[in-house]
């Protein structure tokens, strides 16, 4: 949120992420939705990985890391130990404050609206309707919770992480859907992965 971090704690933060996301960005990969997509912004992409895995996975793709400079720092790194250096690429700065990359046809967060309030989750809404072009898609990758807020068990263990670590929690796929409806995006759905208890719910600006 402040926009830095030092590069020790940058270093293992995105250590962790890249072990934490390693099958869910493969699972991730295998969707077919990515085969329309052109450039994709990797929203608070920490190491990487998601957008390594869809650039291997469609060829048409390519991906840039949006996430705050010592982040990037470590991303490059791992984009470089990947092979995939001349298809991804990394763009410091404050999600929040700056702008972002134009010229994307898709923005993609993982593991980011659990983070934050609901308040702040409008705002990153708003950011991505406000920098894609018309018919542009964005993409979350999430662990919905059910509509009664009692399950799924997996779901709601990692909500009650996020509440004690962070500022936010899991959502429902409709509290994920009236966010984005607010901020003017349409065709809202949501399709579960093929790992563990995942789902990409995407919509699209009109």
């Amino acid at each position: 949120e402040r926009g830095e971090m030092p590069p020790d704690l940058a270093a293992w933060i995105t250590a962790f992420m890249n072990a934490h996301s390693r099958a869910s960005s493969r699972a991730v990969a295998l969707l077919p939705v990515f085969g329309s997509v052109r450039q994709v912004l990797d929203v608070g992409g920490g190491s990487g990985i998601f957008s390594i895995e869809l650039a291997r996975a469609w060829p048409q793709l390519r991906a840039t890391v949006l996430d705050i400079d010592t982040i990037c720092s470590e991303a490059a790194r791992y984009i470089a130990a990947a092979g995939a250096g001349e298809r991804v690429t990394t763009h410091a700065a404050n999600m929040f404050t700056q702008p972002w990359p134009a010229d994307h046809d898709a923005h993609f967060f993982s593991n980011i609206f659990h983070d934050w309030s609901e308040e702040t989750c409008r705002l990153l809404a708003r950011r991505s309707f406000q920098a894609l072009p018309p018919g542009g898609r964005i993409f979350l990758h999430e662990m919905l919770v059910d509509d009664d807020g009692c399950g799924p068990l997996p779901a709601m263990a990692f909500s009650l992480l996020m509440l004690m670590g962070t500022r936010g929690r899991q959502y429902s796929f409709g509290e994920l859907r009236g966010m984005l409806e607010q901020a003017g995006f349409t065709d809202v759905e949501a399709q579960q992965t093929s790992q563990g208890y995942y789902s990409v719910v995407s919509a699209r600006r009109p």
